[in-house]
């Protein structure tokens, strides 16, 4: 549950999904799970973006994350956000994302993918970009994880 959230949460910050998506799985896991003090303080501030993500990083640096679920989940989001966004676009706000990983996975991959990937759209080679982010979305099936 926790790492689903915090994919949602970078996900949100990064204006990658909008903030009925998050709150529709709230919704979801609140229903299946509503005597969770996370999950209730994150209902009461469900209309307050700013509040409810920085609860979700707070939280998340207090527990164990499995970051294994937590990057399967989020590359799962990320590449069917991914297809259907024009590459600059999505290369801004996938290294703004690589910016709110937390500090224990930044350096390793596939979240460090995020920090490089877009560097040949520099150079105008997005044809090198969507290599790079291709690979990086195929991380867990190539890593038997």
């Amino acid at each position: 549950m926790i790492e689903r959230l915090l994919s949602y949460a970078i996900l949100l910050k990064c204006g990658f999904i909008t903030l009925d998506k998050y709150n529709e799985y709230l919704n979801e896991i609140f229903l299946q799970h509503s005597d969770n003090d996370l999950l209730l303080e994150l209902q009461w501030c469900s209309t307050d973006t700013k509040k409810a993500i920085n609860t979700i990083l707070e939280h998340s640096r207090e527990v164990e994350i499995d970051y294994d679920m937590f990057g399967k989940l989020f590359l799962d989001e990320l590449k069917v956000i991914y297809i259907e966004m024009e590459i600059h676009s999505f290369a801004e706000k996938a290294y703004a994302a690589w910016n709110l990983m937390p500090k224990s996975i930044d350096q390793i991959e596939p979240f460090w993918t995020l920090s490089y990937a877009d560097d040949p759209l520099s150079w105008g080679d997005e044809k090198q970009t969507r290599e790079i982010y291709e690979k990086m979305f195929s991380y867990y099936e190539n890593h038997g994880r």
